[in-house]
């Protein structure tokens, strides 16, 4: 097994770790290793195909494709050792690193080492979306990664869950797909026949309404789930239950 002995290992070669890298060159350490698992560098920007990006830092406004091209290149001009598909898999007693990539493993004896992994989405148990792998339920990151990565069809309609900027990066993609939209910052919904409930509200704590005729849609989460436990307590049958939130495509009156 080789070895390399870089005086900084990063690890994760998103902005952070980028930006990190490029920035020990410019302070004079003469190698610092990079190691990224995935294909390309660049972290989530690759797949965040909106504008947004780039304000604070470069004083231009970008898409999150061009911020993640930029990160890439400033570190490979400032000379940082980029290695992708190269996965950190362990670490030795003495503090060494194990990496494992196309080429095979390889150990890393750093003089210091920077984990910059980011974040990671929740899952879907951690968000308390029911099912073992529910068809069509996803996160932002997952919906970015099969629209602008791979290329692949999601769907025509949709339901964003959840508010936040986050929330809005899954409109800007769903818009480019063609996709009709209920939300963001709305409650979800809830169809009794088919017992379907893709809803965070806690009124379905203390159970469900029958199935019956009455249909309900309302913009406020807070009222449409007071609507919601009304109809429950008094034994009124509903067929579907939907909250349209901010309304950025679909609204009421659809």
């Amino acid at each position: 097994m080789s070895e390399l002995a870089p005086d900084v290992l990063v690890v994760g070669g998103g902005p952070a770790g980028l930006t990190a890298a490029t920035c020990l060159r410019e302070l004079g350490l003469a190698d610092v290793l990079v190691a990224e698992r995935e294909q390309t560098a660049g972290g989530i920007p690759r797949h965040s195909d909106h504008t947004g990006y780039g304000l604070r830092d470069l004083r231009r406004v970008m898409s999150g494709p061009e911020y993640a091209r930029r990160s890439v290149e400033a570190a490979l001009a400032a000379g940082v050792d980029l290695r992708v598909q190269a996965m950190v898999t362990g670490w030795t007693q003495d503090g060494s690193a194990e990496m494992t990539s196309p080429d095979g493993r390889v150990v890393i004896r750093p003089r210091a080492v920077l984990l910059a992994t980011g974040a990671r989405e929740r899952p879907r148990s951690a968000r308390m979306v029911p099912g073992d792998r529910p068809s069509g339920v996803l996160t932002t990151g997952q919906l970015q990664s099969l629209v602008h990565l791979r290329h692949q069809d999601v769907g025509h309609r949709a339901v964003i869950v959840g508010s936040e900027l986050v929330s809005w990066s899954a409109v800007m993609t769903l818009r480019e797909t063609g996709c009709r939209i209920v939300g963001p910052n709305c409650l979800g919904l809830f169809n009794s026949r088919h017992g379907y409930a893709p809803t965070f509200t806690a009124s379905l704590d203390h159970g469900h309404p029958k199935a019956g005729v009455v249909g309900m849609v309302s913009q406020s989460g807070a009222y449409g789930s007071h609507l919601f436990v009304l109809t429950r307590d008094r034994n009124i049958g509903m067929s579907c239950w939907l909250t349209t939130g901010n309304e950025c495509d679909v609204d009421v009156s659809d």
